[in-house]
């Protein structure tokens, strides 16, 4: 089996050691996970409570690895996240930060602990309840999902390219939300946001040029 680098060890191989897979936290936050070809699914270790931005990104964590290793490191051909299409989150799991899932570009479910309080998952994953007085948060769409679909009741604000690469038709948007992060909707060129007239997801909508139509209930 191979060896995990835990929350309290230092990553401390050389490169043609490389040990997959290779795990990294700081206090109770996840911050660097990488993965073998093994397996099409990521767990989230117990350990962590948080998911840091970027965790899962090869390109980002390059630049981490580089200054350990030197500006001339690469990774063994036995990386890689292209192929990851699951992850699972335990039921201690309390944030996620913005970006968590950058770089999982053929993520399509994120299975989520049905004794999680602060998370839902499936082909979609949000937020519901408050954590420290953030934003309750939509923060990832599956490219795969189709059709229609509407963000929960409560949900107040859309993240970072939580709907990038979206297929649906359209996303309908409630008068709670009240802020959008500007790649939100990144490469979603026939995508419709359907949302109250006057709401700041229609204007949100027309600021940055996306399909829109105005509802009412």
């Amino acid at each position: 089996m191979a060896k995990k680098i835990t929350f309290e060890e230092s990553l401390g191989v050389e490169p043609e050691e490389f040990t997959l897979p290779i795990i990294r936290g700081y206090d109770d936050a996840l911050v660097v996970y990488i993965p073998d070809k093994s397996s099409n699914t990521i767990t989230i270790p117990e350990l962590a409570t948080v998911i840091d931005g970027y965790t899962f990104d090869l390109k980002d964590l390059k630049e981490v690895f580089e200054e350990e290793y030197g500006s001339g490191f690469e990774y063994p051909d036995n990386v890689g996240t292209d192929y990851i299409e699951k992850i699972v989150i335990h039921k201690n799991l309390k944030y996620i930060e913005n970006y968590a899932f950058s770089g999982l570009k053929n993520l399509k479910t994120i299975e989520v602990d049905k004794e999680n309080p602060y998370f839902r998952g499936g082909d979609t994953l949000f937020e519901t309840r408050e954590y420290e007085g953030d934003y309750i948060s939509f923060l990832w769409c599956s490219s795969e999902k189709t059709g229609d679909y509407e963000v929960a009741s409560w949900i107040d604000s859309i993240g970072p390219k939580a709907f990038l690469n979206s297929k649906l038709d359209s996303v309908t948007l409630g008068e709670k939300i009240d802020y959008i992060w500007e790649d939100a909707f990144e490469n979603c060129p026939n995508l419709v946001i359907k949302a109250p007239e006057g709401s700041y997801a229609i204007e949100y909508a027309k600021e940055n040029g996306l399909k829109f139509e105005e509802i009412t209930y």
